[in-house]
């Protein structure tokens, strides 16, 4: 896929111009650190009917070098969560009869989807 740039030029009320981009790299999969369970894995009735997706967006403020490598940090300890976690790291899908369940098979693609931004501008703060 490649990475992919946007950027947006931007003028403020009192006439400033600036230049904002942010960079996404191709998201990889981090999949567990070690071997897990296979099979299916079904879930409860108050599962069933709850099903969504959940996305994530985490922000970090460093002014350090060394902290180039937080993803691969990040990476590696959802990594070893998933361990413990394996449902998390497969699929749903519709067993037959018709329910959602996990399929932990090893058919299939397996991994949380992980990307990694990079911006150009500062944030002053994130409101909560």
């Amino acid at each position: 896929m490649g990475a992919i740039e946007c950027s947006a030029i931007m003028e403020k009320s009192n006439g400033e111009v600036s230049q904002r981009s942010v960079t996404q790299g191709d998201p990889p999969l981090v999949c567990p650190a070690e071997e897990t369970e296979k099979g299916f894995y079904f879930l409860s009735n108050i599962d069933q009917n709850i099903a969504v997706v959940v996305r994530t967006i985490c922000c970090f403020k460093s002014n350090e070098i060394e902290n180039e490598n937080a993803d691969k940090m990040i990476k590696d300890g959802i990594s070893k969560v998933l361990v413990h976690y394996y449902p998390l790291a497969w699929r749903l899908t519709i067993s037959s009869e018709g329910k959602l369940i996990v399929d932990c098979t090893g058919e299939g693609r397996k991994g949380l989807c992980f990307s990694k931004l990079k911006r150009t501008v500062r944030w002053r703060r994130l409101e909560t």
